[in-house]
């Protein structure tokens, strides 16, 4: 009851009737959930749970996506000179895209018997609105976590100081390296007619470092307050960014969502026991939705179709790349897994510019601001705050891939140590939370 009280006033601290939507999406799928557990009949069954989605994803629609169709239709009605409907934008309520997949893949589950119905409220509440995950993941499943909530609190000082080592290096990725890297991609993004080739392409490495420091740093921070409270939630990254291909990439990046996206888009259409033209139209049909999830925007949608493309390229390229590098001799080497990160990663920050960019011309803007070629001004990549703002960025960056392993690995006795150097960076270089964490507007 504390933990359901602290998780609601958590939530109305930023804007109190928006309760009334987690309210909605809770009594919605408790009472679907109950009505398809103690139905018999599969069409009742059925029903039941397809009303239940609609309305869930009702929800997002009306409040994430309503502006943008609204655009679209008006695009329409354009083309035959139609009085064009009024635009209504609303204020995104913060988590919303996070706690209506919670709500909606327990009644999924429920309904293929996947999981169990949960009867008591307060527990189903506490599922839905838990505080730590409530704004912006991990995404949970009622089986992981709802469990937790009936076991005894166990008081574990290991397990407290491994959880400080988590919130620690997530303040330090947040407030050190991601929101000291945005001044530098936003001061270029902003102005690209001021800044060469080489800046604008530092700018968009450095955005892929930035987005996965701002997101990681939130999840690492969530599970680490989780766990000070003996709750165990799912992890989100796995160095995402030592990928060799863009399927290995989806198994690091975002891993709550991908699984998500895996079991209740990508499966349910038939997944890989398909023929080769629909398997190919399950990935791009997931990996678009994947992108409209993200926000209401085509550059979005683009971003989506892009991963969709680059997985199905990777997938019929395979045997002959194998190939290539086992002529080469290199299969199976350090130096081929270094190509393969290499060029995974160049492939992900390309797609990163469309997800960044305003709009469709920012981002061709960006693109071919990069193939121009223009070789003004090194000096132009020392912008920000004084002169040696770039060498403290490639300093955070290194501090960054020398303790990525660190906040897991450390045993009690460094813990402390980590802690206080972790605090202490912070507090010198860090820019004090100046950006809001990017995954919030989604």
């Amino acid at each position: 009851m504390v933990l359901l009280a602290a998780s609601i006033y958590f939530y109305m601290s930023w804007k109190p009737e928006y309760v009334i939507l987690l309210g909605f999406c809770t009594v919605l799928n408790y009472y679907s959930a109950i009505l398809i557990h103690n139905e018999s009949r599969q069409k009742y069954r059925y029903w039941y749970l397809v009303t239940s989605v609609i309305l869930n994803l009702s929800v997002i629609v009306v409040f994430k996506y309503l502006g943008f169709f609204t655009e679209i239709l008006n695009s329409v009605l354009a083309l035959s000179n139609a009085e064009p409907l009024p635009i209504i934008h609303l204020l995104l309520p913060v988590g919303i895209s996070f706690y209506t997949f919670h709500t909606m893949s327990y009644t999924i589950d429920v309904y293929k018997n996947e999981t169990p119905v949960e009867k008591h409220f307060g527990y189903f509440s506490l599922f839905v609105s838990f505080w730590p995950m409530l704004l912006a993941g991990p995404i949970e499943r009622s089986n992981h976590l709802i469990p937790q909530f009936r076991k005894k609190f166990v008081w574990d000082y290991e397990r407290i100081m491994m959880a400080t080592n988590r919130i620690s290096f997530g303040f330090f990725k947040k407030m050190v390296v991601a929101d000291r890297l945005s001044m530098y991609v936003n001061e270029v993004y902003a102005n690209l007619d001021s800044y060469g080739t080489l800046p604008i392409i530092i700018a968009a490495i450095f955005f892929s470092i930035q987005i996965y420091c701002d997101f990681s740093g939130y999840c690492d921070i969530a599970i680490g307050v989780a766990m000070i409270i003996d709750f165990d939630l799912f992890e989100n990254f796995n160095r995402p960014y030592t990928a060799t291909s863009i399927k290995d990439f989806w198994s690091r990046w975002h891993m709550s969502l991908s699984r998500w996206f895996r079991d209740y888009v990508y499966i349910p259409l038939g997944g890989n026991r398909v023929s080769e033209g629909k398997k190919i139209r399950n990935l791009m049909v997931t990996f678009l939705v994947s992108g409209l999830w993200h926000g209401a925007n085509f550059t979005y949608i683009f971003w989506g179709a892009l991963h969709g493309i680059y997985q199905v390229i990777g997938t019929y390229t395979e045997s002959f790349r194998t190939k290539v590098r086992t002529t080469l001799g290199i299969e199976g080497t350090w130096l081929s897994r270094a190509q393969q990160t290499i060029i995974t990663f160049i492939l992900v920050t390309f797609a990163w510019i469309f997800f960044r960019a305003k709009n469709f011309d920012h981002a061709f803007q960006i693109i071919g601001k990069i193939a121009a070629v223009d070789y003004r001004g090194i000096g132009e990549i020392m912008i920000g705050k004084g002169p040696f703002q770039m060498l403290i960025n490639v300093f955070v960056i290194a501090l960054l891939v020398a303790a990525a392993k660190l906040p897991v690995k450390l045993n009690l006795k460094y813990s402390h140590l980590f802690i206080v150097a972790c605090w202490t960076v912070v507090l010198l270089l860090g820019e004090g939370g100046t950006e809001e964490f990017i995954y919030f507007q989604f």
